[in-house]
Order: structure tokens, then C-alpha cells, then sequence
């Protein structure tokens, strides 16, 4: 598997979660996919294989939103298998 197609999965806990934060976070072309879930304020973000956690940190603190918890993970080879055959990662 090439290096490009590994994806870092981010689960981000905020104080608060809307969809100003998620359109601005949306820019990032290293952002491959976003699952809001509103009722637990929580992120999970895939993202290519650099750590990006500082940016994702700037972008929500810039829509007035607290990071209460961030956890990082690399995607299983089941998860990039699934990426890949959706379109989701580009080998450049």
C-alpha cells in the first residue's frame, strides 16, 4: 500500500459543535471525511497521514469552540481499503 493512502483518524471532543465549525474545518484539503456527532459534541475526522492536529486546533478555536479531547489513530487496512473504493484518497 502506497504511503499516500493512509489515513489518520481523529476523534475530537468540543464544548460545542455546529456547522460553522464543521464548513470552515470542510477547507482543509487533508480533511478526507467529516461524521459530526451533535448530541455528544464530537468529531471524527479522517485525515491524510500527516498530523495536522495543530491546524484542525486553530481552525475550531477560531469559531469560538473549546477542544475538551483528541484522540489520533492510523485507519485499519480495512478502513483505507474502504476510502480507496469510494474515492475518497488520490495518490498524487
Amino acid at each position: 500500500m502506497a504511503e499516500q493512502s493512509q489515513l489518520l483518524l481523529l476523534k475530537i471532543e468540543l464544548d460545542k459543535l455546529n456547522d460553522k465549525i464543521i464548513d470552515s474545518l470542510k477547507k482543509f484539503n487533508f480533511i478526507k471525511d467529516i461524521e459530526p456527532d451533535y448530541e455528544k459534541n464530537i468529531l471524527k475526522i479522517k485525515t491524510t497521514d500527516e498530523d495536522n492536529r495543530a491546524k484542525i486546533s486553530g481552525c475550531i478555536f477560531e469559531n469560538n469552540t473549546m477542544i475538551i479531547g483528541m484522540s489520533m489513530e492510523r485507519a485499519t487496512l480495512e478502513e483505507v481499503f474502504v476510502e480507496i473504493t469510494r474515492g475518497g484518497v488520490k495518490n498524487e
